[in-house]
């Protein structure tokens, strides 16, 4: 039985927005700063002229999590944003208030990633083996643990 060829795809649509990271967070004030410090400059190489920001999406975390995101936003003017969601209803609903502030706020590509810590290599070992600074630009979003979308 011969299968119909595929569909044509439509050609990709030019990004015309600044790249967003949406970063839910939960108890993660161990975490935070540390993550925050390796992805932006990461981020916002990768991103270029386009422009790149960091949305954190805190669910009320009891740990200070929030605090710690406030401080690093306001250390990052127009680089670092805080969603403060008002009481803990998940990771997929953090997600989604995340996705559509970044909508909102005319983002050209979305990236998320968790803030468990884990994938996160500190700025030092950028240029040993098999750190970032050997990486491109989708190999630096996925080996932070980020999705492109």
């Amino acid at each position: 039985m011969a299968h119909p060829p595929p569909a044509a795809s439509a050609p990709p649509r030019p990004i015309s927005g600044p790249a967003w990271l949406v970063l839910p967070t939960y108890d993660e004030a161990e975490n935070l700063e540390r993550m925050l410090d390796a992805a932006l400059p990461i981020l916002a190489e990768a991103a270029g002229d386009l422009g790149a920001r960091i949305l954190v999406v805190d669910d009320s975390s009891p740990d200070g999590t929030g605090a710690i995101a406030d401080r690093m936003a306001a250390a990052h003017p127009g680089h670092i944003e805080v969603l403060h969601r008002t009481e803990r209803s998940g990771l997929g609903p953090a997600y989604l208030a995340g996705f559509r502030h970044a909508l909102d706020a005319g983002a050209g590509l979305i990236l998320e990633i968790r803030d468990d810590g884990q994938g996160v290599r500190s700025g030092q070992d950028a240029d040993k083996p098999g750190g970032f600074g050997r990486l491109g630009m989708e190999e630096r979003v996925l080996a932070l643990g980020g999705t492109l979308h």
